[in-house]
């Protein structure tokens, strides 16, 4: 596995990383990052911001606005947020990409005494609660 450090907290700079990463390093292996970012508001690919974010409360809150190339719902990050990218080689499907990488999250956080569990399409829960 090949696991990429940065200290960046600008979620902009990871989403572009994820992108030279996807398309010009074409590694054999898994990649992985962990990551954090400043209060930061993610918006899903075919989200309309207006809709999911008001836009005068971030600005004068100092909380980025960024879309990522994925789906999905609107989500806030901090410096209290861990997140992961997992980039797995081309010849793995989508649906399997999600699940090697939920088996392998949970079978961490397990080991680590955390009993978290996988319920839906793509969520890992503890308690009830989606983390």
């Amino acid at each position: 596995m090949l696991i990429i450090e940065n200290n960046s907290t600008d979620a902009a700079y990871h989403f572009a990383l994820e992108e030279v990463l996807v398309r010009h390093i074409r590694s054999t292996e898994p990649v992985l990052m962990l990551w954090q970012t400043e209060k930061t508001v993610m918006l899903g690919n075919n989200q309309v911001a207006d809709a999911e974010v008001d836009i005068d409360f971030a600005i004068n809150n100092g909380i980025e606005v960024v879309r990522r190339s994925s789906g999905g719902g609107a989500i806030f990050t901090d410096l209290e947020t861990v997140l992961y990218t997992m980039i797995e080689p081309l010849e793995i499907e989508a649906k399997e990409h999600r699940e090697r990488t939920a088996a392998k999250i949970i079978g961490a956080l397990n080991q680590m005494g955390v009993p978290a569990v996988r319920e839906g399409r793509n969520d890992i829960r503890l308690a009830g609660k989606k983390i």
